[in-house]
């Protein structure tokens, strides 16, 4: 859930930092082409068309930057910082559903207040609004509805839109009045402005934070009533009669968050000047160089912060790519992290990548080695060893390095460069198909992508659990990890007990100042023979000061059980050994206070109970 946060609300930063020169750039273009469009009509599709583009461009830029996050195993935030784009993203959540509860809460107060409260206009005023509908043509079935809560005209509603006439003008208003008001409201209908009303509320409450988008779109409201203004004294042929009716309304500011449209909006008086005099310039033409400026330097201040911002994220990204990011890998991988980011950095690959098929390929054990020759950490082939070496120029090169850690990682990170290389071609699958590449060779994949092969069923299965691995990098834990562990324990018959005796410390209880108990002690006296509880081959033997003498043991890849304090050491190191043969005997060496066999079973270096794997110590 924390991953998720950091990653929308690293997109949602990147989107409003974006937004900022986006905006700018298109208010900047509409102060440029404006005073070149003569008729209000033009200007005021320019004006809503610009304004529409910068909350559309704010979702496509949220949209970008979240798919980006999502084509890399953890997720990489807009900036050095990530706790400061999650404040960014607050702080633009709280201002949102502030503006968008205004907007809530005018649509509330338009239906309850005004369209459930309003009142029947007399029939006269009904037969003016039928003739102003004859008078523009229209044949939509739109009411006429009176209300004592307004002062203005207006337009409310979306699907079904209806004029409402304020209370005051039923009587004493002139018939021509009335005309040009019903004319003007028309006409807004008849153009889908009372839509435009509300996707452009929309848009305001995404950009609230911008300056120039509030600009832009009450230059859009502005250039919308001009338009209405324009059609209007076309339709009614006197412009004093549709001036003189402007006049008659009283003017009060409106909220440009309530979503209807208001016959006095657009600044009443500018509009009369405009509608009695041709030479009147739109008020927005004062903006023209003052603006442009202003605009201008905004864009290109925002414009170098987004990109500079951009190169600071890719820096960082590359930087995350070349370190181990995944909290869940086990000890058996983890203690080769300083080898795996070498690589990553000098062959520029994913250090989670490259550990995730280190765990897969080999189970973190250094001398691994497959049936078919693969050997080491990443089980490089043989003849792919001899390969690397020569195209890399290394003439010292001997098969034996192979089991090399340091070594091994290293082919094993260059070869994947190489396959990243010649798939990069599919940009959205490179890392599939490399992937892919590496279990069964390029040539199988170059049929399988051109349709005239297929992959075989091995490696669909390490492509599938690689990839299902990394889509859980940024967990906790990793479930298809703990399904693999669970698949080898079933591989495993039931353990037999490794000696008689009485049980003095069971796995996980507390042991003091050394931590919780990672194995299990049993007591029994000295020489008593250690058995093995199940096939397997040893992998070590020794002896040091706390362990004393040593012995351990691999079974089925990734699973060890390990034998400390022993008197007796009965195998050596590459031995097969069987259920119930005798491994050593029961002592008292390294820190011990008495005869006993302590017993650890790990899956991946990590120590488990035994229990998982049927033995029950009573």
């Amino acid at each position: 859930m924390i991953n998720g946060f950091a990653e929308l609300s690293a997109a949602l930063f990147a989107a409003i930092l974006h937004s900022i020169w986006q905006g700018c750039i298109l208010a900047l273009l509409f102060v440029i082409l404006s005073p070149r469009l003569r008729s209000s009509q033009s200007r005021y599709l320019l004006a809503m068309s610009l304004f529409l583009m910068a909350p559309v461009a704010f979702i496509g830029t949220l949209v970008h930057a979240l798919t980006q996050t999502h084509t890399v195993a953890q997720p990489t935030p807009a900036m050095a910082d990530p706790s400061l784009a999650g404040y960014f993203a607050i702080a633009w959540c709280i201002g949102a559903a502030f503006v968008g509860g205004r907007f809530f809460f005018g649509w509330l107060w338009l239906r309850l207040v005004i369209v459930r409260k309003t009142v029947a206009v007399p029939a006269p005023i009904e037969a003016l609004f039928e003739g102003a509908k004859k008078t523009i043509r229209s044949s939509c079935r739109i009411g006429v509805r009176a209300s004592g809560s307004i002062v203005s005209p207006m337009v409310t509603g979306v699907i079904k839109p209806i004029v409402v006439l304020p209370v005051s003008m039923l009587s004493g208003t002139p018939p021509n009045v009335l005309t040009a008001i019903f004319v003007h409201e028309l006409l807004h209908i008849r153009r889908l402005d009372h839509i435009a009303v509300f996707f452009q509320a929309i848009g305001e409450i995404l950009l609230f934070y911008h300056p120039a988008v509030y600009w832009l779109s009450a230059e859009s409201r502005r250039c919308r009533e001009y338009r209405c203004d324009d059609d209007s004294v076309r339709h009614l042929g006197d412009r004093y009669d549709y001036a003189r009716a402007l006049l008659s309304i009283e003017e009060s500011p409106g909220d440009p968050l309530v979503p209807a449209l208001l016959m006095n909006g657009g600044e009443l008086m500018n509009r009369v000047e405009r509608i009695l005099c041709d030479d009147i310039k739109p008020k927005s033409a004062r903006l023209q160089f003052s603006g442009m400026l202003a605009f201008a330097f905004v864009a290109l201040l925002a414009y170098s912060l987004s990109f500079g911002n951009t190169t600071q994220q890719s820096e960082l990204e590359q930087s995350r790519q070349h370190a181990l990011t995944i909290p869940w890998l086990p000890p058996s991988v983890t203690q080769w992290s300083g080898i795996i980011e070498d690589a990553a950095e000098r062959h520029d690959v994913s250090a989670d990548v490259l550990a995730l098929m280190l765990l897969v390929e080999s189970h973190g054990e250094a001398l691994a080695k497959s049936s078919s020759g693969a050997r080491g950490l990443m089980q490089v082939m043989p003849q792919t060893g001899r390969a690397i070496a020569e195209k890399r120029g290394i003439a010292d090169f001997d098969i034996a390095q192979l089991f090399d850690p340091e070594t091994n990682i290293d082919f094993g990170a260059w070869y994947l460069a190489q396959l990243m290389e010649r798939f990069s071609d599919q940009p959205e699958r490179t890392e599939e198909l490399a992937i892919s590449a590496y279990n069964a060779g390029p040539g199988e994949v170059v049929a399988y992508i051109s349709g005239s092969g297929s992959l075989p069923e091995e490696t669909v299965r390490y492509k599938d659990m690689l990839l299902s691995m990394l889509s859980e990098a940024g967990k906790d834990r990793s479930i298809v990890l703990e399904g693999r562990k669970a698949e080898l324990r079933q591989r495993l018959p039931a353990f037999m007990a490794p000696v008689e005796g009485r049980v003095s410390s069971r796995f996980g209880s507390d042991g003091g100042a050394k931590g919780i108990h990672k194995g299990v002690d049993i007591v029994a006296p000295l020489g008593t023979p250690v058995l093995a509880p199940v096939g397997g081959q040893v992998k070590s033997i020794g002896e040091d000061v706390n362990r004393g003498k040593f012995i351990t043991v691999g079974h089925v890849n990734g699973v060890e059980s390990h034998y400390y304090h022993l008197s007796e050491i009965s195998v050596t190191t590459g031995r097969s050994i069987a259920a119930g043969d005798v491994l050593g005997a029961v002592g008292n060496s390294g820190v011990s206070t008495g005869p006993h066999l302590h017993f650890e079973v790990r899956e991946f270096g990590q120590s488990v109970s035994p229990a998982l794997y049927g033995l029950v110590l009573e």
